[in-house]
């Protein structure tokens, strides 16, 4: 339990930390936090270069034709509630999808954890990890159905790549997961020392919640995936090749180039900053 609030403590102080960042990047629609919202914008994206860049010379031109994303609004909240068997994984409406890209199973007790702890109470109280709920809500309709086909048909790079956008909900549920451990060890610190039966009544919730998650990695591990596909023996030997990608390797070093020296530049900045703060106080 120890290990478990000590990582909550470290995962709130970070969110406290880079939850401001997220609140000006979304105030790009309010006038007075336009210019510091497009800032953090651009710095951001500039940093992160080094991984946006060659997968965005990648897929240019996009070429993968979207899928789906969750079936239907009832499919979401299914794949988190109910457990489904690999034999199942192709049936009915999941033939040309696959259950597992769908499958984000938590059970019901982890259900009620992160709509109440997660959701409800991050709503509630009005700080600014509050802000985190736009970019979640966004995913979270990004996820459904066909809604995000139409971006996946404009010509943005890496924006057209993604044919199955139910994969966007991973991020929302884990951090709607880390919201709701934060705010659950803010109860458990209002409540203090609790009684005994409360104590009692929480490990067997916990056990409970276990006992869900373990038997769906039970029913999904990789031996077990031998009953849904077919074995296939491939010789792969001719395709491990050293193929020269130029275009590839320049967008790899351009892009460390510039997501370093936006470190620099953020560096001196910042330096500058305090310095100026510092002389100011005096």
């Amino acid at each position: 339990m120890l290990l478990i609030s000590t990582f909550v403590t470290i995962v709130d102080y970070a969110m406290k930390a880079y939850t401001p960042l997220l609140s000006r990047s979304l105030g790009v629609f309010v006038p007075r936090f336009f210019m510091p919202a497009l800032k953090a914008i651009l710095f951001s994206t500039l940093l992160s270069l080094v991984r946006l860049l060659p997968p965005a010379v990648e897929f240019i031109g996009g070429g993968k034709e979207f899928i789906s994303g969750f079936p239907t609004v009832l499919d979401l909240f299914s794949a988190m509630l109910v457990l489904k068997f690999p034999s199942e994984a192709l049936a009915g409406p999941y033939k040309s999808l696959g259950w597992w890209e769908l499958d984000t199973y938590i059970g019901l007790l982890g259900f009620v954890f992160v709509a109440f702890f997660g959701l409800i109470q991050t709503w509630r109280k009005k700080d600014t990890r509050r802000s985190l709920l736009a970019p979640i809500g966004v995913l979270t309709f990004l996820s459904i159905g066909q809604v995000y086909s139409f971006i996946n048909r404009l010509p943005l790079p890496l924006a057209d790549s993604e044919r199955i956008s139910s994969r966007f909900f991973i991020l929302p549920l884990v951090f709607l997961i880390v919201l709701g451990s934060i705010n659950l060890q803010d109860y458990f610190t209002k409540q203090g020392t609790r009684p005994l039966t409360q104590r009692i009544f929480s490990l067997a919730l916990l056990a409970l919640l276990i006992h869900d998650l373990f038997q769906h990695t039970r029913l999904w591990r990789v031996r077990n995936m031998y009953t849904l596909f077919v074995s296939t023996r491939v010789d792969i030997r001719a395709n491990v090749l050293d193929h020269p990608d130029p275009p590839y390797i320049t967008a790899l070093i351009a892009g460390s180039v510039v997501s370093l020296l936006t470190l620099v530049i953020l560096l001196l900045l910042s330096l500058l900053q305090h310095r100026s703060n510092r002389l100011k106080s005096t």
